[in-house]
């Protein structure tokens, strides 16, 4: 209502387009003026001005700020394929609703650094958008002609839905604006103490939109999306008391992390600055795997990260960073600034880093990702490969038959990969004929343990409604009975002849030496290996990353040697190498190791054999954990 003297203050602002719009209306102009000062403060806007307006004049600016070297790029609605039906008001605060939001709005939040949940729950900021005659109804139509394509709904009869909605939705904002309690407990007390309190205050059915509504407060003490981040991490490791988090403070927790990482500003900032893609996005899956190196000057919050999602799984945030890398794979952008040859290489890493041992990390999604990019990666005067060929360079980067076999069902399922399923089938048939025994379905030596859980992860994988039920018998049938039957040896090695020259010259070659300085990370792991070491003097230490904690297996010393089983059996080094001190180092290359056991092959086949049962056996406990 105006004031006694007919007056009332509209607070206007625009991002950078000087399109004046209105975001609240005061009744005071100390109010006005204060909320215009925080408007400018929070760097969010490209100008903040105040408006009188009374009966005797219809308007005098009594108060006016632009900013210099605002981003005055146009803001821009992103198009979407698919958007969620909301079938009650709850629904539209679900993760799927708030996703596509976040989605369509994704410019219009990143600007200011905001993200959808904290938009539903905050009354100026509805306000604003509505007032956006442009931004907004582009917005809902955009919306609504994506829901119209999964139900027979005409697009305007949605649009009038989504305009309800957002009424509705803006309304209970400001019935809750001032709600405080909540917000408190969640900061002081932590999620778990939060929801007890709003369940037994609201009830259960309505306790998850007051749950949010603190989440959406306490986000708002960030100053960015590292900040953000943080927030949250902080509450998954300051839980009071001895009792760890419950599964529902879990799923809040993965719920609100997850639509912030499904931005890309967001993931920006918490790799801080990769070199180049294939970088990044090897990160982004050593992240779900909760095992990323702590880098050395701490710029963004990723070690709390890692460590969160080491402890508690989050598989709503995994699934949205591991489709951000399936997102990437299947485009047709370079993974390095240095050419075909060094994207092959990256290409072949990410591979081996996603591999399981029942398959490939990312489900059909990724598995039609990493085909489709084998196509380029692999490609032969400049003409991509055929989708078999693709397949079957795919095959030669995976170690073992079980992790081919989880890829080539969920390839199966792929979209890209529809109209080549008999040709993925017959794969897959080649594939199960040469399952003989365990040692042919897993690494050599692996434990009973690592055998199991291969066959289980592959049983996951069957249950697709795509495979057909012939398929899923047939293997269902061959992993019974593998299970029965008792872990073969036989040998798979190769002869190949080496000729007295070719040795001799390999022999005389000079050995190349290295000087490695404290400090200096020799090898990662998970990184392909194309070299071993020999200690001359100094010191290495080898250590794994478990979530955020190293732990040291051995330090080695004057003539011992390290890196050597990559060299073997082409699989991903196991562990990382430390140098502790001043260190001389000669290397030995995958090469020249390799020319060394094919003639001890010919010279001496029992010894050779026996390198290679004991460096898969050793390969098995690591992987099971022994």
């Amino acid at each position: 209502m105006p004031t006694l003297s007919g007056k009332t203050f509209e607070i206007q602002t625009h991002n950078g387009d000087q399109r004046w719009i209105v975001v609240d209306i005061q009744e005071t102009r100390s109010g006005s003026l204060g909320l215009a000062q925080n408007l400018l403060e929070s760097g969010k806007y490209g100008g903040v001005r105040v408006v009188a307006e009374s009966d005797r004049v219809d308007h005098d600016v009594i108060f006016e700020e632009n900013v210099e070297g605002f981003d005055t790029r146009p803001i821009i609605i992103n198009p979407i394929e698919r958007a969620p039906i909301c079938q009650n008001f709850a629904d539209f605060f679900e993760f799927d609703a708030r996703r596509t939001v976040a989605r369509v709005l994704r410019h219009y939040l990143d600007r200011q650094e905001l993200t959808a949940l904290e938009l539903m729950y905050d009354a100026m900021q509805i306000r604003m958008l509505e007032n956006n005659d442009i931004l907004f109804p582009q917005a809902v139509q955009q919306i609504a002609r994506a829901q119209s394509r999964e139900a027979d709904i005409k697009p305007s009869k949605r649009a009038d839905h989504l305009y309800a909605a957002v009424g509705r939705i803006r309304e209970k904002a400001v019935l809750h604006a001032n709600d405080d309690d909540n917000y408190q407990i969640l900061k002081s007390k932590g999620v778990d103490a939060l929801i007890a309190q709003t369940e037994g205050r609201y009830g259960v059915s309505d306790a998850p939109y007051f749950i949010r509504h603190a989440f959406a407060r306490y986000l708002g003490d960030g100053t960015g999306w590292n900040s953000k981040i943080e927030l949250l991490t902080m509450l998954a490791a300051t839980e009071r008391g001895d009792d760890e988090l419950s599964e529902q403070a879990i799923d809040y927790i993965d719920d609100v992390l997850a639509e912030i990482l499904d931005g890309v500003e967001a993931v920006k900032a918490l790799l801080a600055g990769q070199p180049d893609a294939a970088s990044a996005h090897r990160v982004l899956i050593k992240l779900c795997q909760g095992r990323v190196v702590a880098p050395a000057n701490r710029v963004s919050c990723i070690e709390d990260v890692n460590n969160v999602i080491h402890r508690l799984g989050l598989a709503r945030t995994r699934h949205v960073l591991l489709d951000r890398v399936a997102c990437y794979l299947s485009g047709v952008d370079p993974l390095t600034k240095e050419g075909p040859e060094q994207d092959r290489k990256a290409f072949t890493q990410i591979v081996r880093d996603l591999t399981e041992i029942g398959g490939m990390m990312g489900g059909a999604k990724m598995c039609g990702a990493i085909t489709q990019r084998a196509r380029i990666a692999f490609s032969k005067n400049e003409e991509n490969l055929k989708f078999a060929d693709s397949i079957r360079r795919i095959n030669n980067l995976i170690p073992h038959r079980a992790a081919r076999i989880g890829y080539l069902v969920e390839l199966s399922n792929a979209p890209i990969a529809r109209k080549h399923k008999a040709l993925i089938l017959t794969a897959l048939g080649k594939t199960v004929d040469q399952l003989t025994s365990l040692s042919a379905l897993v690494p050599h030596g692996s434990s009973r343990a690592c055998v199991r859980d291969a066959i289980a992860g592959l049983r996951m994988r069957l249950t697709s409604d795509d495979l057909p039920d012939e398929w899923r018998k047939t293997l269902s049938s061959a992993f019974d009975t593998l299970m029965a039957k008792p872990e073969s040896h036989e040998s798979e090695v190769k002869s190949v002849v080496v000729t007295d020259d070719e040795y001799n010259a390999m022999l005389a070659e000079k050995p190349v030496q290295k000087e490695a300085s404290k400090g200096e990370i020799l090898f990662e792991e998970g990184d392909l290996g194309d070299e071993a070491y020999l200690v001359l003097d100094g010191e290495i230490e080898i250590f794994q990353k478990v979530g955020n904690a190293e732990h040291v297996i051995a330090t080695l010393g004057t003539g011992e040697i390290l890196g050597e089983m990559s060299l073997i059996d082409n699989q991903p080094r196991m562990a990382s190498a430390r140098v502790l001190g001043q260190t001389n180092l000669l290397v030995i290359s995958q090469a020249s190791l390799k020319l060394r056991l094919q003639k001890l092959h010919q010279d001496d086949r029992v010894l050779r054999r026996l390198i290679d049962v004991l460096v898969n056996r050793l390969r098995g406990d690591a992987q099971a954990g022994v």
